[in-house]
């Protein structure tokens, strides 16, 4: 319920930033991919895979209108239930032996089990990592864990990979946008990637895209706490129109908002899609 609510005003917000998109600027708000082609990238950069438009800052509104009024008592209902599912919420077991990150929760039950995304790692700043997926029929117990896939040859991605935001059902599978991560004589750089896993059996990759869907290129990305960071943290899908709110971490210390629709994103995907034996097997291991 509380998120149901959050969702409403996000989506929102979504479409008064786009109506102001057309309007050109660099309100750095948040970017959005049109048309997935790299000849309407400003600078026609390695960014092959969107073209990027920069946002006006939102017009001020007057006080008292109809809009704020409203959004104003949703964040204040969104509080208190926020509160109530706090105090009722119980604190389960970790579902995996240490030492484990990115761990995420898809969306619905697949054969009746609740499953999982996560990397393995150490006690460390892990300078590896694959993803794998588990499965439980309670939350408690978890097994079956299989391999998804690991790092590639690809540069952006030739260190180690994650999860990020929740997998999207889609009609060509699960659509997965999950980080990957570069080591360079500056640091670690983060990206976002974007792949396909089977609807049914999550462990098989039946599509994964060979370039990034979003790299560090603007200033909030390259320039903060821990630079050079993209990494995707949710999504909001709107069914109905087909396009995705992507909320992603830019250099842990702001918070970036990229657009695309269901159809770009899978479509580009699946033209730029390079898997091997090892994202196309079962994952057992």
């Amino acid at each position: 319920m509380p998120f149901f609510a959050l969702c409403l005003i996000q989506m929102q917000v979504e479409r008064d930033v786009e109506r102001n998109a057309c309007r050109g600027g660099d309100g750095g708000r948040g970017r959005f991919w049109s048309g997935w082609r790299s000849a309407e990238c400003s600078c026609n950069r390695q960014c092959q895979a969107f073209s990027t438009k920069k946002t006006e800052p939102l017009p001020k509104r007057k006080t008292g209108s109809v809009f704020e009024k409203c959004r104003e008592a949703q964040l204040r209902l969104n509080h208190k239930l926020l509160h109530v599912a706090l105090a009722q919420a119980q604190r389960i077991e970790n579902p995996f032996l240490p030492f484990n990150r990115n761990a995420v929760l898809f969306p619905r039950k697949v054969h009746g089990n609740f499953m999982m995304l996560s990397r393995p790692s150490d006690s460390g700043h892990t300078p590896f990592g694959d993803i794998f997926v588990s499965e439980s029929p309670d939350m408690v117990f978890w097994g079956k864990h299989r391999h998804v896939m690991g790092k590639s040859s690809e540069w952006w991605e030739s260190l180690k990979i994650g999860g990020g935001a929740a997998p999207i059902e889609t009609s060509e599978g699960w659509l997965l946008f999950y980080h990957g991560v570069s080591g360079t004589c500056n640091g670690y750089v983060y990206s976002i990637g974007g792949a396909i896993l089977d609807i049914d059996n999550p462990s098989i990759v039946k599509y994964r895209c060979e370039n990034f869907l979003l790299t560090p290129e603007e200033w909030y990305e390259e320039r903060g706490f821990v630079p050079n960071v993209c990494f995707p943290c949710a999504t909001i899908h709107d069914s109905e129109s087909g396009k995705i709110a992507i909320y992603y971490g830019a250099a842990d210390s702001y918070v970036g908002l990229a657009f695309t629709t269901i159809d770009e994103v899978v479509d580009y995907i699946k033209e730029h899609s390079v898997v091997t034996t090892s994202d196309t097997e079962e994952g057992r291991r």
